[in-house]
This record gives C-alpha cells, structure tokens and sequence, in this order.
C-alpha cells in the first residue's frame, strides 16, 4: 500500500510548483489547474516514486511530479493498469517513461543519475479530491 507523500500543480512552464494538501482530479483531464491537464493526452499527472528523492537527495520538485508516493515500486508498473486511491478513486496508467527521458525537462545532470527509474503518468477515471498521506495501491 502507497502512501502520498506530496501534491503539486504545475502552474507553467519556468514557473515554481503550486504544493497543495489536496487537489482536484478531473476524468479524463487530470488536474484542475495544472499545465498539463486536457482531455486525451497521456501526461494528465505525473507520479514519481519518493524513493528518488530519498536515494538520491534530490531537491523538492525537482523532477516537477503532480504526485509523490512512497511504497510502490514504479519500475514494475505497465500502461492500463489502475491506481486506486483510498479504494474510491482510480486512476489508469497511461504512460510509463524512463526518467532518462525528460532530459528536456529536467536538469541533466539529475536525470543522468535516474536512468532506469520509471515514472507513471496517469489519467483519472473519476472526478474528486485527493490528499496528502492518501492510501494507493496499484491494482
């Protein structure tokens, strides 16, 4: 069983993440607020292992995730399985990526320390709230 350890809006690019206790999903938009929320595009939210962040003493937001969890292994996750979050939300796995990916994205010298770690993008199956310390579990 996962943990959500924090919540973040990304408000735009180059601009700082908005860290909320909870936030809005939206099905099939993703977060209310957030850049990168729209209908039918597979980077709805964003959900990286806080493992990362741990191991690697990595500097809050700097991977710029919707959702930090602790207690479930993203390397083992596969696109169309669901998260469900306190057994009432769900959300499907639409995308999984090598962190190595989001060079572009990220500072390199960070994400050349992540190869092969996975990130989960998700698209959420119903409307609602979610919060810090929520229970996930992947299904």
């Amino acid at each position: 069983m996962g943990i959500i350890r924090s919540l973040a809006v990304n408000q735009g690019k180059q601009k700082p993440m908005l860290y909320e206790k909870k936030i809005k999903i939206i099905k099939n938009f993703g977060i209310e607020g957030d850049r990168f929320s729209k209908f039918n595009d597979s980077r709805q939210i964003m959900i990286v292992d806080g493992k990362l962040y741990d191991k690697y003493d990595l500097k809050t937001g700097v991977l710029r995730e919707n959702i930090l969890v602790d207690n479930i292994d993203l390397n083992s996750c596969q696109e169309g399985q669901i998260f469900s979050i306190n057994d009432s939300l769900q959300m499907k796995i639409s995308l999984v990526k090598d962190a190595c990916a989001s060079v572009s994205y990220n500072d390199p010298d960070v994400i050349k320390q992540l190869q092969g770690n996975m990130y989960a993008f998700a698209t959420p199956l119903q409307t609602g709230y979610i919060s810090i310390k929520d229970k996930m579990k992947l299904l």
